[in-house]
């Protein structure tokens, strides 16, 4: 623990914040907002403050990395020793005002800070906007230090605006196939491949396709399916449809190049006999001509083939790669 971490701590628990509640805070992780509005719709909008349980809210919905993140994490980001505050810092002095006001004026009054609509206009963004997702009963936030330090210090309840969202059946279920697709496409990167292997590119965008036992060779590049959930509109049943509809294909055609090799080709991917010859007797000229006459062409690859053609596409590509590594080495006085 931090020098200043503990130095906060001996004073929240002097002011009755028990240590039991701050160990909760290490372990009350903040939710994404980005699955309930797609399939949520905004119902009302807040006009008039309400009181809300702070227990209720599961996160925050702000500029401010918090998803994922512990509500201890978050607080003591400030004091940089929390190790993922390099993620992303909360702002020092916003939290140091939260803790000093609590040290100075005592547990009831910074609980009753939290409820006081008379500061609306005292405070530097007003009074907090929360949205009400009704059906699953929870909120988000949209006042990231006012929340974490009421959080961390055991408010009951904190007051703002509340905009109310109901949910919407047809996006809920489209939302759930969306979910199935995407849980079946992750089971099969993690799980079931066992020769296949899915590199993705550093912005998630497009994957490569490569086989493990040749690690070097690209063999075809293709968009990733999973589209972002806030890029899908779930309104739309057809285009669910057909986004679930091609994944499928797209997973089919990945588990059965996976299977060919591991039966098929993995068992017959040598180099071919004449070639095998040529380099026992370090024929590099013979070799290349051979090379050139028979292999010349490489395949174009592309994953939206019909099956047989990707498969045969991709023996060719092996067969050249085991054929290009075998060649001998030149020798000084062979010449074109």
């Amino acid at each position: 623990m931090g020098e200043r971490i503990e130095k906060w701590t001996i004073e929240m628990i002097k002011q009755g914040v028990s240590e039991q509640h701050i160990d909760n805070m290490k372990r009350k992780r903040l939710r994404s907002i980005c699955p309930y509005v797609c399939y949520y719709d905004k119902e009302k909008e807040g006009k008039f403050l309400t009181l809300v349980d702070i227990k209720k809210i599961i996160g925050i919905n702000t500029g401010w990395i918090t998803a994922g993140r512990t509500v201890y994490n978050l607080f003591f980001s400030v004091t940089g020793e929390i190790s993922d505050s390099e993620i992303e810092s909360l702002h020092y002095n916003r939290i140091k005002e939260n803790i000093d006001s609590l040290i100075s004026n005592g547990i009831s009054y910074q609980h009753h800070f939290y409820v006081d609509k008379s500061r609306e206009n005292i405070l530097r963004d007003g009074l907090p906007k929360l949205q009400y997702f009704q059906d699953d009963d929870i909120y988000f936030s949209g006042a990231t230090h006012r929340t974490i330090s009421a959080m961390m210090f055991n408010a009951p309840k904190i007051i703002g605006y509340v905009t109310t969202y109901k949910k919407n059946e047809t996006k809920f279920a489209n939302f759930q196939i969306y979910k199935q697709v995407q849980h079946k496409w992750n089971h099969l990167i993690d799980i079931e491949l066992k020769y296949v292997e899915l590199i993705s590119d550093s912005y998630n965008e497009y994957i490569t396709l490569k086989i493990k036992d040749f690690p070097q060779l690209k063999l075809i590049k293709f968009q990733d399916p999973i589209i972002e959930a806030e890029d899908l509109d779930f309104d739309n049943t057809n285009k669910i449809e057909l986004f679930k509809e091609k994944t499928n294909e797209l997973i089919y055609k990945i588990k059965e190049i996976d299977e060919v090799y591991s039966k098929k080709l993995k068992l017959i991917l040598k180099i071919p006999l004449v070639f095998s010859l040529l380099k026992t007797f370090k024929c590099y000229f013979f070799y290349s001509i051979l090379y050139e006459f028979r292999y010349q062409k490489d395949p174009y690859l592309n994953i939206d083939q019909p099956i047989d053609e990707i498969i045969n596409g991709i023996k060719k590509k092996l067969f050249l790669d085991i054929i290009n590594e075998n060649k001998p080495i030149k020798r000084n006085y062979e010449r074109y």
